[in-house]
């Protein structure tokens, strides 16, 4: 495909926003193939009120009795696994005791917030894909809180080895992350003061007169507010990228599984070898300070974490579900605290948000000598044409560049055969 049409159509009235694709009929092969993948997921998961008249009373208002009202049942509140959830984390994270209680957690868990929750605890790969295979049969039967996959992404997924549940949560976590921005830009102040706190990059190169970016390029931004869609990978490139860091294909259906590979070992150990001070001095220190800090600000929520019994990746060290560095996690989220009022744990899947959060938002600052810095974020093509591949590689960059290249592929390969296709059937109807 041409440059010039990377991940979006360059029209303003054919510029699309993720939720606005609508589903055509999938070809009858890849449907075979969709039955025959799904059926080892499936398997295994498995009023109206009487009323009766008031009588008129005939009774004077001296000689009315007082009625006594009839004690209505407490209910009783739902049990969401939190205590279980802290009998888990309480135990080591290698021990046999532990893998015991998270595999009674799973066993236990029927509802969605059941569900969602185990991901805060349950930390063993192939539990973790078992609550997955749990959540895609509670969308499937339907759950108003959770969107049905369009038939094309369903066979997407499928086609391309992917559980459905980890394309589905990319694409309500894509979502959600736009709902977000656009609630910013909404504010008093904005397009003008949603960048300025979000893209100071963008913002600074305009007013530097840097080639890339333009003041007419920042004023068009400013004042659309589908432009937020630009800044935002599309779900086939945000698949790809969490495949690399925590997928791993699970029986019995062979699928790559998103958000289980989170790491064995305690996260602090593994941070403490890859970065030995002899070589980094002083770099596991501050990872592992941020990683007490986040700890710390979770175990506030009720749920206690420890530094030394939370899993982090076997190379790097990194946490979550989408897998991070400590310092980076902690200063995304704290951003978005302190500024838009939201905050994720690492290890759920909520943190998918924070993953497209984190590739969108930039920095600008200048070092001490005076010298402009930036940390650029994710940005698509204009809507004029203009060729931004380079802020598309360089946010990616910050992600892991050994990824970068291919994430931009998938991003494209999932536009070409899912987004714009839907486009043109919408189009034609």
């Amino acid at each position: 495909m041409s440059e010039n049409k990377a991940e979006g159509p360059q029209n303003p009235s054919r510029r699309l926003l993720l939720g606005t694709v609508v589903a055509f009929a999938a070809a009858s092969a890849a449907a075979a193939v969709k039955n025959n993948i799904l059926q080892p997921i499936r398997e295994g998961l498995s009023n109206n009120p009487d009323t009766t008249p008031t009588p008129t009373s005939t009774l004077t208002p001296t000689t009315q009795p007082t009625e006594t009202p009839t004690p209505q049942p407490t209910k009783e509140k739902p049990d969401l696994g939190f205590n279980r959830l802290k009998e888990i984390l309480a135990l080591l994270l290698a021990s046999k005791e532990r893998l015991q209680k998270e595999k009674e957690y799973v066993g236990w868990a029927q509802t969605l917030e059941q569900i969602d929750n185990g991901f805060l605890g349950v930390f063993d790969v192939n539990l973790r894909g078992k609550l997955l295979d749990k959540r895609f049969a509670i969308r499937e039967k339907g759950d108003p809180r959770l969107h049905l996959l369009s038939p094309d992404d369903r066979d997407w997924a499928l086609k391309n080895g992917y559980h459905p549940e980890s394309m589905a949560i990319c694409i309500d976590s894509y979502n959600e992350a736009k709902d977000i921005l656009k609630s910013k830009f909404r504010e008093p102040g904005g397009g003008e003061n949603f960048y300025s706190l979000f893209r100071p990059d963008l913002v600074t190169m305009a007013n530097t007169g840097h080639q890339k970016f333009t003041k007419s390029d920042l004023t068009d931004i400013q004042t659309r507010e589908n432009s937020l869609d630009e800044m935002l990978i599309n779900p086939g490139g945000m698949l790809y990228l969490i495949n690399r860091e925590t997928g791993m294909n699970l029986p019995p259906s062979n699928l790559r599984y998103l958000f289980v590979n989170l790491g064995k070992n305690p996260a602090d150990k593994m941070l403490a070898r890859a970065y030995p001070e002899n070589k980094e001095p002083g770099k596991a220190k501050r990872l592992i300070s941020a990683l007490e800090k986040i700890c710390q600000k979770l175990s506030q929520k009720g749920l206690i974490y420890n530094a030394d019994n939370v899993p982090g990746s076997e190379l790097s060290g990194d946490i979550g579900s989408y897998q991070a560095l400590p310092e980076t996690f902690l200063r995304e989220n704290e951003f978005f605290e302190q500024n838009f009022g939201k905050t994720w744990n690492p290890f759920g899947l909520e943190a998918t948000v924070l993953a497209y959060l984190f590739l969108a938002h930039g920095w600008a600052w200048k070092t001490s000598k005076g010298e402009q810095k930036y940390q650029i974020g994710y940005l698509k093509n204009s809507i004029d044409g203009k060729i931004r591949k380079q802020f598309r590689l360089e946010a990616l960059i910050k992600w892991n560049g050994n990824l970068a290249e291919d994430a931009l592929t998938w991003a494209n390969k999932y536009y070409d055969e899912v987004i714009y296709p839907g486009y043109l059937a919408k189009k034609a109807a």
